[in-house]
C-alpha cells in the first residue's frame, strides 16, 4: 500500500522538468490534499489544501498505480477511479505529468 508521502515524492520528481501551464490542480487522496502548482516554472507540488482550477479525487492506491504506470490515467478517468470537479482543460497537463 502506497503512502501519501510516496505519492508526493514521485510527483515532485516528475514535475521537475515540466514547464508552467498556468493552472492549479488540487489532488485529494483518501482525504489528504496536495496542489500541483502549474503557475510556477518549474511546476511545484505543495502539500496544502488550497483553491484550484480543478479538483481531482482518487484513492491513494489508485493514484499511486496511475503515477507508476500500472494503470492508464485516461482509463482511470473513464472508469471513475479518478473523479474531477472544475475546469476540465486543467486536467490535460496533469494527465501529461502522470
Amino acid at each position: 500500500m502506497a503512502t501519501f508521502e510516496e505519492v508526493v515524492t514521485l510527483l515532485t520528481a516528475k514535475s521537475a522538468n515540466v514547464a508552467a501551464f498556468g493552472k492549479k490542480i488540487k489532488v485529494v487522496l483518501d482525504g489528504e490534499a496536495l496542489i500541483v502548482n502549474g503557475s510556477q516554472d518549474p511546476v511545484t507540488i505543495d502539500t496544502v489544501d488550497a483553491e484550484a482550477d480543478i479538483v481531482v479525487t482518487a484513492t491513494l492506491d489508485d493514484f499511486y498505480n496511475i503515477i507508476t504506470k500500472k494503470t492508464n490515467a485516461q482509463l482511470a478517468l473513464m472508469n471513475g477511479k479518478l473523479k474531477t470537479k472544475g475546469d476540465m482543460l486543467a486536467l490535460v497537463p496533469l494527465i501529461k505529468l502522470l
